[in-house]
């Protein structure tokens, strides 16, 4: 029984130390306003747009990454090494931003 609750415990603590975790593996789902950091390249982006009707633009660095539907969550693309700001155009949105820490191959 003691056992029991032990593997329990340690599977809760690494559950809770991942979710808390600000680094990210493989792919990352940002909202505007948000800022997170990956450690890994390349790194598969996600952006969940925010509500409205039809369609919004979306500058990844000032260059046009796409015009994507409101209120989907959508792929933007993979991304290196380097800061990259995603602007939404077309409302008063704050700016997602993106580190990806890791060396390009």
């Amino acid at each position: 029984c003691l056992m029991r609750w032990v593997v329990l415990l340690s599977a809760v603590v690494a559950s809770t130390m991942v979710a808390a975790s600000s680094n990210h593996v493989e792919e990352i789902t940002l909202k505007p306003g948000a800022s997170e950091t990956c450690n890994m390249v390349p790194f598969t982006v996600y952006l969940v747009m925010p509500p409205g009707p039809g369609k919004y633009v979306v500058l990844a660095n000032g260059v046009k990454a796409g015009e994507y539907p409101a209120g989907e969550t959508v792929m933007l693309g993979e991304y290196w090494a380097g800061a990259t700001v995603f602007e939404i155009q077309g409302g008063d949105f704050s700016p997602a931003r993106l580190w990806v820490i890791g060396e390009d191959d």
